[in-house]
């Protein structure tokens, strides 16, 4: 629902779609994402600081409307790098004009970068991920992108595999005798085998992939097709043949 008097006019700004929001704090929308809030942006901002003020390094992805980059310099005593990745640099530029505050991109702390498609975030080091910038990332950064995402669910997927969970102890268990059958992998060291494998997981990037994989199967070299968890109903749906699913997932069912 669109809160009454909040939004102006859309304009077109480096081929984006920008809204004004007009609020308490005014902000923008870029392609109907919202930058900021238009109510408490600083009070959003507060959230990120826990995990980022104890350290001398931190990195951001993508920097809204200033809010997170502004706070973290003025708050933190430790801070001697901050490195700020940008996603899109047409949205950067639109994001800051529009920003209120724009003192720390001169604070000789703060280091601005273009992020690159190869870019591998360190899951060790300090870091925010702006969800409004993850949004409007670059298409051309699609890897980043996914990485990025895991990066953001790292916790959720961890929290699915502890090994003390007793449902996933009790379907290994249940296993055991299965997997007492298979052979050691030098079983395979004299059959004939292609000279090159896949192996496939399931995620947003597989479907960028499906036709290139399509053409490689059929081919006069086929590679081995390996499919982890649920990456073979993707690819048996798309009738590519697979030799080997590898699961210890305890929530797959038929």
């Amino acid at each position: 629902m669109t809160e009454p008097g909040l939004w102006a006019a859309p304009l077109e700004e480096a081929g984006l779609v920008v809204t004004r929001l007009q609020a308490t704090h005014p902000s923008i929308a870029i392609n109907g994402i919202r930058m900021a809030s238009p109510y408490a942006p600083w009070r959003d901002a507060q959230l990120a600081l826990p995990g980022l003020l104890n350290h001398r390094v931190v990195h951001l992805y993508g920097c809204a409307l200033g809010h997170v980059p502004t706070l973290l310099l003025q708050t933190s005593e430790l801070i001697e790098v901050l490195y700020v990745h940008i996603v899109n640099a047409k949205a950067f530029e639109i994001q800051r004009s529009h920003m209120a505050h724009t003192d720390w991109l001169n604070d000789p702390r703060v280091r601005l970068r273009l992020a690159q498609a190869s870019d591998k975030p360190d899951r060790q080091a300090a870091q925010h991920i702006s969800l409004p910038d993850l949004q409007l990332i670059d298409p051309a950064l699609w890897r980043l992108r996914d990485r990025l995402h895991a990066h953001i669910n790292q916790g959720f997927v961890d929290s699915a595999f502890k090994a003390h969970d007793p449902q996933l102890q009790n379907l290994m268990q249940a296993n055991a005798s299965l997997l007492g059958t298979d052979l050691p992998v030098n079983a395979l060291f004299d059959r004939q085998v292609p000279p090159t494998a896949h192996i496939i997981g399931s995620g947003p990037s597989l479907e960028h992939h499906i036709e290139r994989l399509r053409g490689q199967v059929n081919g006069p070299q086929a590679p081995w097709v390996i499919a982890v968890d649920t990456a073979f109903a993707a690819l048996q749906k798309a009738g590519i043949p697979v030799n080997c699913v590898v699961s210890i997932e305890k929530k797959i069912h038929a």
